[in-house]
């Protein structure tokens, strides 16, 4: 089914290269819902994802207005549907609309006008595919409530408390543990909540959820890559109360202020090469994605 108007469209600037049948090939098969108004909102054309959703058979007489909620309900779509067509320039708005089994859904809609016609643009469900990935991210800006930080921290500590002390034990430097207190021939020193590496953790999980989305296009290798964090998060912890040990019992300003502040963003780096290396090492054994380095 050709689209009213295409052939007109080919001729504007930018356009006259693109031949005819390629333009509504690109339109037709478009991820988001597309249709073609005149000044009234009679649909004149809309693509298959826009019949779709919306139920459009290419019944003449249709309008807009026939997509949203009858009654009071669907009072706000209409008038925001009257306000883009009244308006002389581009326009946009989220509106609430109706399926054909008379379930409802969300879009964004834009409106552009042409040659007396109005092309619309419906991003829907393909536009909430796209960012469903952003907004799950934005899942890690919310602090974890207090009952579960103290559940996660405490173990935490404790673990890296008992490393550290075999650790030091291995170098050559007594050590005695009491729970997450490590006491050294020099000094006493304490694995505090901040030092359980519960921000490291969620720090890594973050970044090893965006790196593996920008840098291998396999679903699967997000779940993964997260879960190698716990391991790496927690290891590169222990080892640094292991060296803040090390280094106290060398001078003691350096397990405070800004020397541990700086060992604590090194190991991070050290960290998230971990985090790189361990998805190196997994593409040695699973094909690579297409067009990732070998």
């Amino acid at each position: 089914m050709g689209l009213p108007g295409m052939t007109d469209a080919a001729h504007e600037p930018g356009l006259a290269a693109l031949p005819v049948e390629l333009l509504q090939a690109f339109v037709a098969l478009s991820r988001d819902m597309l249709a073609l108004t005149d000044a009234t909102g009679t649909v004149l054309w809309a693509n298959s994802r826009f019949a779709a959703a919306t139920g459009y058979a290419g019944r003449a007489a249709t309008s807009l207005l026939d997509f949203t909620i009858p009654g009071s309900a669907g009072s706000e779509a209409r008038l925001s549907f009257a306000r883009m067509l009244s308006s002389q320039s581009s326009d946009s708005g989220v509106l609430q609309l109706r399926s054909p089994a008379g379930g409802l859904f969300w879009v964004e809609v834009h409106s552009a006008r042409a040659g007396g016609r109005i092309i619309w643009t419906l991003a829907g469900t393909a536009v909430l595919r796209t960012l469903f990935f952003p907004l799950f991210l934005l899942l890690f800006m919310i602090r974890l409530p207090l009952f579960l930080y103290q559940q996660l921290t405490f173990p935490l500590q404790l673990f890296a408390s008992e490393v550290a002390s075999n650790l030091l034990h291995l170098v050559g430097i007594p050590v005695l543990r009491d729970g997450n207190i490590l006491e050294l021939p020099s000094q006493r020193l304490q694995v505090i909540e901040a030092c359980s590496g519960i921000r490291s953790l969620l720090s890594l999980s973050f970044l090893s959820l965006t790196y593996a989305h920008m840098f291998d296009k396999r679903g699967w290798m997000r779940p993964v890559l997260f879960l190698c964090t716990i391991p790496i998060a927690i290891g590169t912890n222990a080892i640094r109360v292991t060296l803040t040990g090390i280094l106290s019992e060398h001078n003691k300003e350096l397990a405070d202020g800004f020397f541990h502040s700086f060992e604590g963003w090194m190991m991070f780096m050290v960290a998230l090469a971990c985090l790189i290396g361990s998805h190196r090492l997994i593409n040695r054994f699973a094909r690579p994605a297409e067009g990732l380095p070998q």
